[in-house]
């Protein structure tokens, strides 16, 4: 009984509309729709983010374009990305080229998150990373959840590391 109210009290704190378990691909398919949708701003915290210029196909290849599309047409655009990884370096030097407002985190720790925010009420947590292995071959499981106290949430621990 203690776990049900626990549960439901997390749930009523955090979710105002739904939380979906994302397997494999759909991950894909509802991040990129997501940020293709956003009007306001989007908040991206990366392990791995992979670009890859020569592989027209590769998935994280279209989230990446995704984020620069959304800020051309105005839409806020906040990436912070772990700092020891030289796979980041492409994805970074990519982004700030085309005018997504993109960080580092600090060299004395680690961003294992792997989290995206979409208009301050959207919500993407769990394993992925924006790499062609996680989005295509690994198994790998997140959720979408709808919240606006989350979003806020999150969006503050953004800052807090990116401000650190």
């Amino acid at each position: 009984m203690k776990l049900n109210e626990t549960y439901d009290a997390l749930n009523r704190t955090y979710t105002e509309g739904s939380v979906e378990l994302l397997i494999e691909r759909d991950y894909y398919v509802e991040a990129i729709e997501a940020i293709d949708d956003a009007a306001e701003e989007i908040y991206v915290m990366m392990f791995s983010m992979l670009y890859d210029p020569d592989d027209w196909s590769d998935e994280a290849n279209g989230l990446i374009n995704a984020l620069i599309r959304a800020r051309r047409r105005g839409v806020e655009v906040h990436v912070l990305l772990e700092n020891s990884l030289d796979t980041n370096r492409e994805a970074y030097s990519y982004l700030r080229s085309n005018g997504v407002d993109v960080s580092y985190d600090s060299p004395s720790t680690t961003l294992h998150s792997k989290v995206v925010i979409v208009d301050g009420r959207i919500v993407f947590i769990g394993s992925h990373n924006w790499s062609e292995s996680a989005l295509h071959w690994n198994h790998e499981v997140s959720v979408k959840i709808v919240s606006r106290e989350l979003a806020r949430r999150l969006i503050d621990y953004f800052w807090s590391l990116r401000n650190s």
